[in-house]
């Protein structure tokens, strides 16, 4: 068998995977030319998980030890989503697609089918920090328009994309009519493609810098700071000059925080920060072998098994073992819940509901 290897592929000006960045900043793409791709520890893992979805949808072998139980758990249950519940006999897996209408721009579908008039269009994402939506995605939906454009695939009537993403214990899904999509596609990304191949519009700041490898250096960012300065110069701000420092605290934060983290690589690369410098930071004991320990304890009289407790599985291998079925009722018996998510401060457009403040919540500030 051959290892996929998703780590050397090319990498286009325009990403799909980045068309919510120059969507909202069109001149992001030209001014990242210029950095390297940096890989971290949690790419690393996505690219990874990719490889061995791959690599089960495939119905290929693999040696487990290469990857963690997590891993192997997560992309049992994709491969279980794909081929068992769409039920697709017949799907396409790390297709390149070319996206008609934008220069250099390409990415690779993770995977794809048709059955009857829909075309399906699968999205694995392995990162569990920031929940990605289905709707209005623009990512699959730059996928599904460039297939869409294909000759094979023009008598599609409408398009489910999903975004499975195990580690969430969400799965979200978008269905949408082929044609509307395509009109979507043309009238609010392949014009903002064009403008950021071009290197026009304006730098705008927002969630899409997280992603932005020119972010340290953005115009748009230093110029916050003299204008909250200028802002907060009364003795005791007013209700008003608060709120016009909050409503830029998200892009502020967020650009300290690299600010932080590039002085950090400089200084790891050798290079001198004025005024700044590293220092050792707190740590936690680890053990690195637990079997040598479990041993070494167990000769002390110690029984070896009171060093381990049985897990109950987690939800995505729950699902797998007793079926979607018996798991959806399980849920209207409320013997599977969702708790309450901790209240969480955002913008007014956000499209999510207003939290209903109860009572029990004030006690709680």
């Amino acid at each position: 068998m051959t290892q996929p290897n998703h780590k050397d592929r090319a990498h286009a000006l325009l990403s799909p995977s980045a068309a919510d960045r120059w969507v909202a900043c069109p001149p992001s793409a030209r001014l990242s030319e210029q950095y390297p791709n940096e890989s971290s520890p949690a790419a690393e893992d996505g690219t990874k998980a990719h490889e061995l979805c791959e690599i089960l949808l495939r119905r290929e072998t693999y040696d487990s030890k290469d990857y963690t139980p997590e891993m192997i758990e997560c992309a049992e249950a994709y491969a279980y989503y794909v081929t068992q519940e769409l039920g697709l006999d017949t799907y396409h897996v790390e297709q390149r697609i070319n996206i008609p209408g934008i220069p250099e721009c390409f990415g690779t579908v993770d995977c794809y089918g048709v059955k009857g008039v829909t075309l399906y269009v699968i999205d694995y994402k392995y990162g569990q920090g920031v929940a990605v939506p289905a709707e209005h995605n623009k990512q699959m939906a730059l996928y599904a328009y460039g297939l869409l454009k294909s000759a094979k695939l023009s008598t599609i009537a409408d398009v489910q994309m999903t975004i499975f993403q195990p580690r969430t214990d969400e799965l979200k899904t978008w269905t949408v009519d082929a044609v509307e999509l395509q009109r979507w596609v043309e009238e609010t990304i392949i014009p903002y493609g064009k403008m950021a191949y071009d290197g026009e519009g304006e730098q705008h700041i927002g969630d899409h810098c997280r992603w932005c490898p020119a972010r340290v250096d953005c115009r748009a960012h230093l110029d916050l700071f003299p204008t909250l300065y200028e802002t907060m110069q009364a003795e005791q701000a007013t209700e008003a000059e608060k709120l016009s420092v909050l409503d830029r605290a998200d892009e502020v934060i967020a650009y300290l925080t690299d600010l932080k983290q590039w002085a950090t690589n400089q200084l790891l690369g050798g290079q001198p920060v004025s005024g700044w410098k590293l220092v050792e930071g707190r740590s936690v004991r680890t053990i690195p072998d637990y079997a040598a320990l479990a041993t070494r304890v167990a000769s002390t009289g110690i029984s070896e098994e009171t060093l381990y407790e049985r897990k109950p599985l987690g939800l995505t291998n729950l699902k797998k073992v007793i079926g979607a079925k018996l798991m959806t009722t399980l849920e209207e018996d409320g013997l599977i819940i969702k708790p309450e998510g901790k209240p969480t401060l955002v913008r007014e457009e956000d499209p999510r509901k207003p939290l209903a403040i109860k009572e029990e919540l004030l006690s709680h500030f």
